[in-house]
């Protein structure tokens, strides 16, 4: 089964998750970015055909799963310790 799936982001929205990818806060980016795709990927599911088997649903599931994550970490590199850490995600709120 292929699924392609395009959607518009509200301009609020691409800004704040464009300014927070400079800023390198990449954990909030994701989080906007997945609260950004959630009702379009509820609207999918809502129409996919019932499932024949549990087999079925898992692999459907898996494979959006898959494509969501590679889609997301394509040009990302991993964070530093410091920027994991209580220090480094609290330094602009001091």
């Amino acid at each position: 089964m292929t699924l392609k799936v395009a959607f518009d982001l509200p301009a609020e929205v691409e800004s704040q998750i464009r300014r927070t990818m400079q800023r390198n806060h990449r954990k909030q980016a994701r989080r906007l970015i997945i609260n950004a795709l959630e009702p379009t990927v509820e609207d999918l599911l809502s129409r996919l055909h019932e499932p024949n088997e549990d087999a079925e649903w898992e692999a459907t599931a898996q494979k959006l799963f898959s494509e969501l994550e590679n889609s997301l970490h394509q040009n990302s590199t991993p964070l530093s310790d410091f920027a994991v850490s209580r220090a480094g995600i609290y330094q602009d709120h001091a």
